[in-house]
């Protein structure tokens, strides 16, 4: 029967794992079940590193590149740097994400530092500050922000007597 369904499909002139493939296919669960349970000789007979051969080469790659991408970083923050401390998470839209500039005092591990307040922190969490913003003064400071030059767009809103708001026509001359 099985024949007749290949000849009618035009598969009969197909490779034979296709038409293993094929048939599986048409068996459904019920066939699957006992193809499973019945054994397999031909793979029965390939050995171990046919079915492992490009696992090693696979598996050496993801570790090498786990190791590369996890791997320790060097620390460009060094002692008596201008810092800031990143905050572990904003609690809403606006949030300011770092602390106020903190100097570091002391280094006390490859990667653990200890700054101004007598806090230690790792180096991950730190963000140096940059140029004129580590010589700045604090005063003139919020979170490395200068309060002089933040300016706020003003809109201009228009109210018409029946207390819509919309924007007036421009009168054409006729």
């Amino acid at each position: 029967m099985f024949k007749v369904y290949l000849l009618a499909s035009g598969a009969s002139e197909c490779s034979p794992e296709r038409r293993k493939a094929l048939l599986l296919h048409s068996l459904g669960p019920e066939g699957q079940r006992i193809v499973n349970t019945l054994s397999v000789s031909q793979a029965a007979e390939k050995t171990e590193e046919e079915w492992t051969g490009a696992t090693p080469d696979v598996q050496e790659y993801s570790k090498a590149y786990t190791d590369r991408r996890r791997a320790a970083k060097l620390t460009t923050v060094a002692v008596e740097d201008m810092v800031r401390v990143k905050k572990s998470s904003v609690s809403f839209k606006g949030d300011i994400s770092f602390s106020k500039p903190r100097k570091v005092i002391n280094q006390c591990g490859p990667a653990s530092l200890i700054l101004d307040d007598g806090k230690t922190w790792n180096a991950g969490k730190l963000c140096k500050l940059l140029g004129a913003l580590a010589t700045m003064a604090f005063s003139n400071i919020l979170h490395g922000v200068n309060i002089r030059s933040i300016t706020i767009p003003v809109t201009r809103r228009f109210s018409l007597q029946d207390g819509s708001q919309r924007p007036p026509r421009q009168v054409l001359p006729q």
